[in-house]
């Protein structure tokens, strides 16, 4: 097989990698099984916190690996870890477990958050496709939902009619699949500064392209805020709806809509982007979307009843348009030799807000609910759109 056809595969086994590790049928029920294990929301959140930390402390230590040696063997160690993570939950109990699980969930996240997507624009770029990324970006979107909504709808028929431990057990399944299609990878081709290049020069590049160019601190700032802001609607829409006395059996036609959502904006994303055709009305954009998500959020506080699932689909929506643009611009503009580190230090920024923006949620939630919580967040995010207008006033984003 020639080597052109195996970087087309790593295109295939990049997607299926994604279709696995959303094949997870244990997502539907997670809080309530969490629950069931002695995890109330207060320390859910402490949980997500020490995550959110895992992430930020490893993110460009990972990244840094993938760049300077091989992203192949940097994502196969992250499934493996993901694997593990996956049997061990089956006999977890108590808070201690739980931070020792998420916090092997974190290194793996790490791992594989910055390393598959280089892996892939790398592989294009060899095969001179590279005008095609945020074409996959949004396939791999549509897959991602696509096969969440199925194991959604199966997880939560399986918790409801027999346990809510039967849906981890199955996605065990799907974790050794994503090692299997991870060990299957072939590792593109470096550029020669790429090779020669240290630890410290990557990082140090990185830290340079940041502090210099303003849109990429721009888009930092929204897709981290609004990333950032939708964890916690992904993480805790089960104890909105248990709070307003919603079925479980009907979790998996929620969670099955939520993906539909995403489904949508991936199939519309190209056609946005092509709007969307320089960093003004870029701009303009994000700062609209970032308004309504905000609305979205504040007004969760005031609507408990189950059309308050449509002020959780907006944002959803949103952040699934802006991660595929994000993405795309920073792959673009950023050199080969520290892509995955950049992407990386932008997964570490959304940790970072998810932190910030999980201790407001807690102290809300703890007080008065999670219903609490998700006014502070619509607050959080009002705040930061002035802000981000203040200080982004006089910057120019230059094309």
């Amino acid at each position: 097989m020639t080597r052109s056809k195996k970087l087309k595969r790593n295109i295939l086994y990049v997607q299926l990698y994604y279709f696995f590790r959303s094949f997870i049928f244990a997502y539907v029920i997670e809080r309530l099984f969490w629950r069931s294990r002695g995890i109330s929301i207060a320390e859910t959140v402490y949980i997500e916190i020490i995550y959110g930390a895992t992430i930020i402390l490893m993110e460009i230590p990972t990244g840094v690996l993938a760049d300077r040696f091989s992203r192949k063997n940097v994502i196969l160690i992250g499934s493996i870890l993901t694997l593990i993570g996956a049997t061990l939950i089956l006999n977890a109990y108590g808070f201690l477990a739980f931070v020792g699980l998420i916090i092997v969930s974190g290194i793996s996240g790490a791992l594989t958050s910055g390393s598959v997507t280089a892996l892939m624009y790398d592989s294009l770029k060899e095969l001179g496709e590279t005008m095609s990324f945020e074409k996959y970006l949004s396939r791999i979107k549509a897959i991602r939902y696509g096969s969440g909504l199925v194991a959604a709808m199966i997880g939560a028929y399986a918790a409801s009619r027999v346990s809510l431990i039967l849906p981890y057990q199955m996605s065990v399944l799907s974790c050794l699949m994503m090692v299997l299609f991870n060990a299957l990878l072939l590792e593109p081709k470096k550029s020669t500064s790429e090779d020669v290049s240290s630890v410290k020069v990557i990082v140090n590049t990185a830290r340079q392209v940041i502090s210099k160019n303003y849109y990429i601190q721009y888009i930092f700032i929204t897709g981290g805020a609004i990333g950032a802001a939708v964890i916690y609607i992904e993480e805790f829409w089960q104890n909105y709806m248990d709070g307003i006395h919603v079925a479980i059996v009907y979790f998996g036609i929620i969670s099955g809509l939520m993906s539909m959502v995403v489904l949508i904006a991936s199939s519309r994303t190209t056609k946005i982007i092509a709007y969307l055709r320089n960093r003004t009305r870029k701009r303009a954009f994000y700062t609209t979307m970032m308004m309504f998500s905000a609305v979205c959020y504040f007004s969760l506080f005031f609507i408990r009843h189950p059309l308050g699932l449509i002020l959780m689909l907006i944002p959803i929506y949103i952040q699934a348009v802006l991660d595929t643009i994000i993405l795309g611009d920073l792959h673009h503009i950023v050199e080969s030799e520290y892509r995955a580190t950049m992407e990386s230090v932008y997964s570490m920024f959304t940790s970072l807000m998810s932190v910030l923006i999980g201790l407001l949620f807690a102290f809300a939630s703890k007080a008065s609910g999670v219903f609490f919580g998700y006014l502070f967040i619509g607050c959080m995010m009002f705040l930061m759109v002035m802000l981000k207008s203040i200080y982004f006033r006089k910057k120019i984003l230059s094309e």
